[in-house]
């Protein structure tokens, strides 16, 4: 496949993190870390239609890193700020 900068991840995504999760910003404070349990899910959901290795199956693999990633570290290059929630996000 090509690459993707954002690791698979839209920007709209990106852009509702980025208005979300961080301190002082309008969208969810504090309540961020469900959310990503509820988009985690969803990626997991999705990629079950799809054979391993596969276009489909890599590109959700790459959503669920990066929400993964973040549920751990609370920051990401693509994401403004730290997350608002207390980590790691279980």
């Amino acid at each position: 496949g090509t690459s993707d900068p954002l690791g698979c991840v839209s920007q709209n995504f990106i852009d509702l993190m980025n208005n979300s999760f961080i301190p002082n910003s309008p969208g969810w404070p504090g309540q961020g870390c469900q959310w990503l349990n509820n988009a985690l899910a969803n990626a997991q959901t999705n990629q079950v239609p799809y054979p391993v290795g596969t276009g489909g199956y890599c590109k959700t693999q790459g959503k669920i890193d990066f929400i993964t990633n973040f549920k751990t570290t609370g920051t990401s290059p693509y994401v403004t700020g730290n997350a608002s929630f207390p980590l790691p996000c279980i």
